[in-house]
């Protein structure tokens, strides 16, 4: 998957869900670029007043050739989906983890259109969806960290300036 795809494509499903409601004024979806700042997680949660928030990391990977003309691109997508919580963590995370199912219902409807990537079929790998408690982040927020792969075909070609790029 191309980055700006991938970031686009999961900016809209938070823009959908009703409960995340990301735009008109809410800024309930968030660009993880590197996991290792902490300060990126704080910029996206403190002082947000949003309920629930998206947090996307960046795509890592890894291309493969499967003996014969089929060459694959396997993309490992994290997300969180985390809240604040006062008393009530538990309930919080409850409903952090159904947003989560519920963005990954989305993106097993949206494969079977071809919607996820310029009409290009880009498959979840079902057998591999994992997921995990998060919390406290910044002393008050929990909720549920999503880990699973998108695989998708691409193709080596050579342009007409001889050089060699995948599509």
């Amino acid at each position: 998957m191309i980055e700006d795809a991938y970031i686009s494509y999961f900016e809209s499903l938070a823009s959908k869900h009703a409960k995340l409601a990301h735009g008109a004024g809410n800024r309930s979806f968030f660009l993880i670029n590197n996991p290792h700042e902490l300060t990126e997680f704080d910029n996206a949660i403190k002082n947000n007043p949003c309920q629930r928030v998206l947090l996307l990391d960046m795509p890592t990977g890894y291309l493969t050739d499967n003996g014969c003309g089929n060459y694959t691109q396997h993309s490992k997508i994290d997300f969180m989906v985390v809240g604040k919580a006062s008393a009530e963590i538990q309930q919080v995370r409850a409903d952090c983890f159904a947003i989560g199912m519920d963005l990954i219902a989305q993106i097993r409807f949206d494969q079977r259109k071809r919607c996820i990537v310029d009409e290009k079929q880009v498959y979840l790998q079902e057998e591999s969806i994992q997921y995990d408690i998060i919390g406290p982040l910044n002393t008050s927020h929990y909720g549920y960290l999503f880990s699973f792969h998108f695989c998708a075909p691409f193709a080596w070609q050579v342009n007409s300036d001889s050089r060699l790029t995948a599509h």
